[in-house]
């Protein structure tokens, strides 16, 4: 059929393939998105301001234990919460090329919950349905785990005691299964998980991918722990036992959960209830995602009325 939000994002990701051609307009191939179903709803939409970018709000929330924020145009590659409609490419900071490179970076959203709050399952109903690539930050430890690595070691110790893995070796993994995998939207499980995963995704990542916002999967305890039970049976995993697990809840408490708080506050989060079946809860999920999608596509459709407008075929 063509219609929701499937449709837009891979009409998105051809008009990135479209724009790294050597030749041709910057421009033209987002006029494809103005074809797609509801695109003179978002073409009004994207007359105003840009929508304010997630990974501005990421910048600022990584900052604050430090006692710091963001403002205006960050060195991450994000734009300023202030924009107008600029009249020429080479025009300043927010001109058409500049928001054209950001519109090239993969987007990401973020999958945040404790131990057996469904995460993995939810991020890859998400990824079947808006063709997305699902990216689990435990998955990729435990495999790096069994490769026989000079990490591998280390992240055993970390992963049986309930720690958190450090960042440079999560951050390493998760850059390396981007850069391999052809996608143009990612759904990152099980990241970031304190405030040094936060600050780290900042200052090495942010130039390559763009958070679009993420959503965290809230449970009570006593049903993660009979979740995790049940799942040790046939997991095999090292880590779903009980003390594993209460070992795993009290690093969430200490140390995720104050980044989840924040994030939430920032309006970079959406809190999900993980109450219910798995159909009743990916329904709260894929109504907190759908919104990414759109602010991409109201994006990339502002970037082509402001070229447009300025008679620009660069």
């Amino acid at each position: 059929s063509g219609r929701g939000p499937r449709a837009w994002l891979s009409a998105s990701a051809a008009a990135r393939r479209v724009m790294r051609a050597p030749a041709g307009p910057a421009w033209l191939p987002l006029a494809l998105l103005l074809l797609l179903p509801g695109s003179s709803a978002l073409k009004r939409a994207a007359r105003g301001p840009l929508p304010r970018t997630a990974s501005r709000r990421l910048a600022t929330a990584s900052a604050a234990p430090r006692g710091g924020s963001g403002s205006g145009s960050g060195s991450d590659g994000t734009a300023s919460s202030s924009s107008s409609t600029p009249s020429s490419i080479g025009g300043g900071n927010d001109d058409v090329a500049t928001r054209l490179r950001h519109s090239l970076k993969p987007r990401v959203a973020f999958v945040l919950g404790n131990a057996g709050a469904g995460k993995g399952t939810q991020s890859q109903l998400l990824a079947a349905e808006f063709g997305a690539a699902h990216l689990s930050a435990g998955e990729l430890l435990r495999r790096e785990r069994a490769s026989g690595s000079p990490d591998g070691q280390l992240i055993e110790e970390h992963i049986r005691e309930g720690k958190i893995v450090p960042v440079s070796v999560s951050l390493s993994l998760l850059r390396r299964e981007m850069a391999n995998t052809p996608a143009s939207f990612f759904l990152i499980d099980g990241f970031p998980r304190n405030w040094d995963n936060l600050s780290g995704w900042k200052a090495d990542m942010s130039s390559a991918a763009r958070v679009q916002g993420g959503i965290f999967i809230d449970l009570p305890q006593e049903t993660l722990e009979a979740r995790l039970l049940q799942r040790g049976l046939t997991s095999g995993r090292s880590d779903d036992n009980l003390a594993s697990a209460r070992k795993r809840f009290a690093t969430f408490q200490r140390e995720t959960l104050p980044v989840v708080s924040q994030l939430e506050e920032d309006g970079l989060l959406h809190r999900i209830s993980g109450d219910g079946t798995p159909t009743e809860v990916y329904q709260r999920c894929r109504a907190a995602v759908v919104p990414f999608i759109e602010a991409e596509l109201a994006e990339l459709t502002s970037i082509l009325l402001a070229a447009e407008a300025a008679g620009d075929a660069a």
